[in-house]
């Protein structure tokens, strides 16, 4: 059971509770950050990717099915850090694609991805085809002097935020989407990865 009193008139959010005692949980000096907002969800995510081990460095085609879910929305923003883009291409509902021209319909500032949608965007599939060397999320292990017998490897790890190191999305732990993954490797190698095997 749990009990809480409040002194009439009071309402703002734990200036009564015990914890506004000790003070404000962070420094004044500390900027407040809020989330993006996000006018159109990615609902499914495909990639088609090349592993290029000597490189460390990944490659190939996203594709991206995206969903309006705010009629004032004119962006879609997505996380991709140090991408090398090649080209855009933007299919809408009814089955018209073209190919996005950077600083008229993107920009890229090596962080993030901003897409400027028509307000009759409704759904449609964003490809993406790109180069990354990850600094974060992805990791590529080989033998060295330290571990000689240490097995050729690459594995990913994207939690909390770093995904956005190989691949474009909207980077956060609770935005959820389907995926699939097509990988090329290099002969011999096995690539395992969550879901069923097509």
């Amino acid at each position: 059971m749990s009990f809480f009193a409040v002194q009439n008139g009071s309402c703002r959010l734990h200036e009564a509770c015990a914890c506004a005692s000790i003070g404000r949980f962070s420094p004044e000096s500390v900027e407040r950050k809020y989330e993006r907002s996000r006018p159109f969800q990615v609902t499914h995510l495909s990639l088609d990717l090349d592993v290029d081990f000597d490189s460390k460095a990944i490659g190939g085609t996203a594709r991206l099915d995206i969903i309006r879910r705010a009629r004032s929305g004119t962006h879609l923003h997505l996380d991709a850090v140090g991408f090398s883009l090649s080209e855009l291409t933007l299919s809408s509902e009814n089955g018209k694609a073209h190919t996005l021209k950077e600083r008229t319909d993107y920009s890229y500032d090596g962080d993030e991805i901003v897409i400027r949608l028509s307000p009759e965007f409704s759904q449609g599939t964003l490809q993406i085809v790109y180069r990354a060397v990850p600094r974060l999320g992805l990791y590529f292990l080989s033998p060295d002097k330290e571990v000689p017998g240490r097995p050729l490897q690459v594995w990913s790890q994207c939690q909390d935020e770093d995904g956005r190191h190989w691949f474009p999305c909207q980077d956060k732990p609770h935005v959820k989407m389907t995926y699939e993954l097509r990988a090329r490797v290099p002969n011999g190698m096995t690539v395992l990865s969550g879901g069923d095997l097509l």
